[in-house]
This record gives C-alpha cells, sequence and structure tokens, in this order.
C-alpha cells in the first residue's frame, strides 16, 4: 500500500492527516438522480434513502408514488419524488421549523406538500437544508439503487414503488425506464473512468462546456478514448494492472469500468462485506480550526475562510466556538457519522489571541447498496 505523506483526497479537497494514497468521491447506490438546469441527467452528489425503501416501511408512501402514473411530467413532479421525514427533533424554535417538525411527525411528505404547507417555494427560504446538513431531517429520493430493483439485479425492498418512480422520472427526460436505466449507469461509469485516470495520472480533468470540448486535449483525449469519434485519429486508455473491487454494488458498477479500461476485474472472497467490516472497525472524525485575534480597535474571528468582526472579545470567542463546532459536526455528518459528539478546546496563544479546535467523533452510517 502506498502512504501519502501530505494526506489522501476527498472530492476535491486534500487532508493533512498521513493516510493510504486514496481518492475519495460521492457517488454510489444512494446517490440522488435530478436533472440540471440545463436538463442534463446527474447522478450524486447528494445522498439520499433510496424511494424503494422508504415505500418499503411506510405503505402511505407506496401508494402515493403508484399515484403519480396518471401525472402529467413537469417540474412539480419531480418534487412529489423527494420525500423529507424526521430523523431527530431538535429544541429548535423557529416556527418554520416546528412547523415543519409538526408535518413530519407522522411520517414521509413529498417536498411538493412541505412547501406548499409552509407557503413557500423553495427550500432554501428557510432552513431546510441546513436541517439535512445536520442530519435531523432525512431525504428520499430515486436513486441508482431503485433503478438496481427495477433491473432485478437487488430487489429486497418495494419493487413497484420504485419501478413506478424510475417511469415517472424517465418522462421527464423524454426517456421510458430502460433508457433511463441505460443512461444512469453509463454516467456512472464515465465519472468512475474520470476519477481512475485523474488519481493515477494526479491531473484533473477539465468540464465538458463547449469550451473544453474544442480547446482542451485532455479532455478530447479521454473522451476519444471511451467514446471514440474522430474519423481521423484513434486514441486508447489502458490500464496496465488489474482492477479490484469491493463493497457489495462492486460487481454491479464495475465490470464496465473494467472492460471499458481493458483490464481484468478481481472481486476478492467476502468483496460485498469488505466495506461494512472497515466501517464498523473504525468512526468517522472531522475537525475544525479557528483563530480570535485584535486589530486595532476591533476583534478578528477566523474560521477557516470565514471572517467576522467584533466589538468584544468575548463575542468574537462565543462565535468562533459556535462555528467550528457547527463546521466540524456537519463535516462529521456529511463524511457518514450518525449523532456525532463535539468537543470544542480553546488554546491560549499570548495575550488577546485564541486558537480554537473542534473534533466531532462519530460512529459511521451502515448503508444499503
Amino acid at each position: 500500500m502506498v502512504i501519502n505523506e501530505e494526506g489522501t483526497t476527498v472530492g476535491s479537497y486534500r487532508t493533512a492527516v498521513k493516510a493510504a494514497n486514496i481518492r475519495s468521491f460521492a457517488m454510489g447506490g444512494d446517490s440522488q438522480l435530478w436533472f440540471d438546469k440545463e436538463e442534463q441527467l446527474r447522478v450524486g452528489p447528494a445522498r439520499v434513502v433510496p424511494l424503494a425503501h422508504l415505500a418499503a416501511e411506510y405503505p402511505r408512501v407506496h401508494n402515493e408514488i403508484l399515484g403519480l402514473i396518471h401525472k402529467r411530467p413537469t417540474e412539480s413532479v419531480l418534487d412529489l419524488l423527494e420525500y423529507w421525514f424526521l430523523r431527530r427533533q431538535d429544541g429548535i424554535d423557529d416556527p418554520q421549523v416546528v412547523q415543519l417538525f409538526h408535518l413530519l411527525r407522522n411520517g414521509p411528505r413529498p417536498l411538493s406538500v412541505i412547501l406548499k404547507e409552509l407557503k413557500l417555494t423553495h427550500p432554501m427560504q428557510f432552513a431546510g437544508y441546513q436541517l439535512i446538513e445536520r442530519e435531523i431531517i432525512g431525504r428520499a429520493a430515486l436513486t441508482p439503487t431503485d433503478l438496481l430493483h427495477v433491473r432485478g439485479d437487488f430487489a429486497p425492498w418495494d419493487v413497484d414503488a420504485a419501478r413506478l418512480a424510475a417511469e415517472v422520472f424517465a418522462r421527464m427526460g423524454g426517456w421510458t425506464t430502460d433508457q433511463l436505466v441505460e443512461r444512469t449507469f453509463e454516467a456512472m461509469t464515465d465519472s468512475i473512468l474520470a476519477e481512475i485516470v485523474q488519481f493515477l495520472t494526479g491531473r484533473q480533468l477539465v468540464g465538458r462546456d463547449l469550451f473544453s470540448l474544442r480547446r482542451d486535449l485532455g479532455r478530447w483525449f479521454f473522451d476519444n478514448s471511451f467514446y471514440p469519434t474522430d474519423k481521423y485519429l484513434g486514441t486508447n486508455i489502458k490500464l496496465q494492472m488489474p482492477l479490484i473491487g469491493i463493497g457489495a454494488p462492486a460487481g454491479i458498477f464495475l465490470p464496465s469500468v473494467a472492460n471499458a479500461l481493458g483490464t481484468e476485474l478481481v472481486l476478492p472472497e467476502h468483496y460485498a462485506v469488505a466495506n461494512a467490516v472497515g466501517a464498523v472497525a473504525g468512526s468517522v472524525v472531522a475537525t475544525c480550526e479557528a483563530i480570535v485575534f485584535p486589530r486595532s480597535n476591533e476583534y478578528i474571528a477566523q474560521v477557516e475562510e470565514r471572517r467576522e468582526k467584533f466589538a468584544r472579545f468575548n463575542d468574537a470567542v462565543q462565535f468562533a466556538r459556535a462555528e467550528v463546532a457547527r463546521q466540524a459536526e456537519a463535516t462529521a455528518l456529511r463524511s457518514g457519522a450518525v449523532s456525532p459528539y463535539t468537543k470544542v478546546d480553546e488554546m491560549y496563544n499570548g495575550t488577546d489571541y485564541y486558537r480554537i479546535r473542534a473534533r466531532a467523533v462519530g460512529n459511521p452510517r451502515l448503508m444499503s447498496p
């Protein structure tokens, strides 16, 4: 195993802790399917509960999804395919949040219904996404796991709800359900290929905007290698070693990746539970640091890249303590921690100069494929 002394890479961020040389990115069976502003299908990075799982737990959700089959394909239908549910009720006294808790007390509700009841048009108009980030509110939507139910590769939950939800979603793109399944797994294969190439080369691929497609050689070479279109030049990217897969979805998602890279896929014995064993054996840890220092007649609280000014030292320290705790907890939750415990320490570095560090630790969430 190769150890990187400078830390590993998680998405576009590099950690500062010595670790195995790995690259992590957000994509899996619980990645949300959605359409961007250009009406292009996207997979993730948001993690949600598969609709098949939610419908299996709540018969009302099952019936509501089946009732969508006669709905016209409009943007509001997608809001009917996104459910919010209460994970835990926090002591928040904001009137809209209290009303949201009341709405969800008897089970999950579609996002469109929630917005209508709160007399809003978008979740950004209140603290909805912050509640999701803190895992007070959970979300469910269409995922690759639902499409695996449709295809029959993995179907422990509500197949009918998954099939109907996929059909309704597919109509938004003008596709059949089979076309949605095909496009989704093609998009996932493309993302995994890009991550492998970027990890092994240490170079970033530019996006697929019009300028880069015409001007950037790296993007052209990548696309022409896996999706050849040039009538004069043939290109090829080949992995010179086997691709080893672990985790339950590896046998489903990786064969097409290995085939595209012209290499062998190796699935070790008990590969399906390897990630689960690793998750149980470790804890999720996240940290955030701030400094508080005087400048002229005011005090500065610097938390990561955010800087705030205060007239009083105690106010600056109080803000810094609350903000590092919030950011550490949010990072731990995004990393898969369940109800992390957060500890804040203050280190006195001289006259009116403080370094404040928060450390959030929690057990990892065990997710289904």
